[in-house]
């Protein structure tokens, strides 16, 4: 007869709180995404409205702003989107006591200290060459571009005036992206204390009897 089942200990507290926090680091990330998605759509009706006040604006230069829009919001939108998933997902596997998905919760915090700097510097060089790749025609009669720093075109210099409601919304994702780093990190804090840790660990080896006991 299989021996008896190791008793299903309770869960600590200190799990219940990294449950909630990190609920709530899900919730944060997706009205990041909202906010992104907000921001460019924004941004594209403001080209809109300042090629109606610039009807000469090079057509080129409007292209690589519209293209860099679009490739800063995907940038900022869909890691943040895959993160929350992956943060959803291990949360309730996490309250039921399974020490994969805390280690999946060890992997993501430590994925976004690398993440982070990595888009920021990868999205710089993509803007970077989308200008560079079409830096304007040398011989349009369109005002001129320059990426040294020169003199900028009126198109340009009117799409860097930045309208109240971007500024807000910036500081938001500038706020929540300072914010969900943080909730990480004290998640993590949380489960590795020696209570959370061990009762992970307890959960894993009744688990692996309850196993053991049934392919007898």
């Amino acid at each position: 007869m299989p021996g008896p089942v190791a008793a299903r200990p309770a869960r600590p507290a200190i799990v219940s709180v990294a449950f909630w926090l990190q609920l709530a680091s899900v919730v944060v990330l997706l009205i990041l995404v909202g906010l992104v998605v907000v921001a460019a759509v924004h941004h594209n009706g403001q080209v809109d409205r300042v090629i109606e006040r610039v009807p000469y604006a090079d057509p080129v230069e409007v292209s690589i702003e519209r293209r860099v829009n679009l490739l800063m919001a995907l940038l900022s939108g869909v890691p943040a989107l895959l993160l929350a998933g992956w943060l959803a997902a291990t949360a309730f596997r996490l309250r039921r006591g399974s020490n994969t998905a805390r280690i999946l919760v060890f992997v993501a915090a430590c994925g976004q200290v690398l993440l982070c700097p990595a888009l920021g510097c990868f999205g710089a060089l993509l803007v970077r060459t989308q200008l560079a790749a079409d830096p304007g025609t040398g011989g349009s009669s369109y005002p001129t571009f320059d990426l040294a720093g020169g003199e900028q075109s009126e198109f340009d210099m009117m799409i860097e005036v930045q309208s109240p409601t971007l500024d807000l919304v910036f500081g938001m994702v500038s706020l929540g992206l300072l914010l969900v780093p943080v909730i990480s990190a004290v998640v993590v804090v949380l489960l590795r204390r020696p209570d959370a840790a061990g009762w992970f660990s307890r959960r894993a080896a009744a688990v692996h009897a309850r196993s053991a006991a049934g392919s007898r």
